[in-house]
C-alpha cells in the first residue's frame, strides 16, 4: 500500500478515536478519553496528518485532557476566544475572526 493509502487509514482512525473520546468524556470516563487523545497526537505527529476538526479547541495541548469535563472554561472576549484547561491551567487564545474555531467549538458542544 502506498503512502496515500496509509494517510487515509490514519485520518479515518483519528476521526473514529476522536468521536469515541467525546463519547467517553460525556460518560465521565476521562482516563479512557485521555488515552485516545494521546493516540491522536502520536498519529498526527508520526504521519504528519492534521488532527480532526474541533480537536484543537476541545483538547489541551499541554496535558492532553479534554477541557470542558475537567473544569475548564471558555470565555468570549471582544477580540478573542479564551480557552482555559481545568486540569493544568494552560490558556489558549483564538482570534474571533477565525470563524472555523468558533464553528468547531459549536459543533463539538
Amino acid at each position: 500500500m502506498g503512502k496515500g493509502g496509509e494517510v487515509r487509514i490514519i485520518k479515518s482512525r483519528m476521526n473514529e478515536l476522536f468521536q469515541l473520546a467525546l463519547i467517553d468524556d460525556k460518560m465521565g470516563l476521562t482516563e479512557y478519553s485521555h488515552i485516545k487523545y494521546e493516540l491522536i497526537f502520536k498519529y498526527s505527529t508520526k504521519y504528519r496528518v492534521r488532527r480532526p476538526e474541533g480537536f484543537k479547541v476541545w483538547v489541551c495541548r499541554k496535558c492532553k485532557y479534554s477541557i470542558i469535563p475537567n473544569g475548564g472554561s471558555i470565555r468570549l472576549r471582544r477580540s478573542a476566544l479564551i480557552v482555559k484547561c481545568g486540569k493544568c491551567g494552560y490558556i489558549r487564545r483564538y482570534k474571533i475572526n477565525h470563524s472555523s474555531m468558533v464553528s468547531a467549538l459549536n459543533s463539538t458542544l
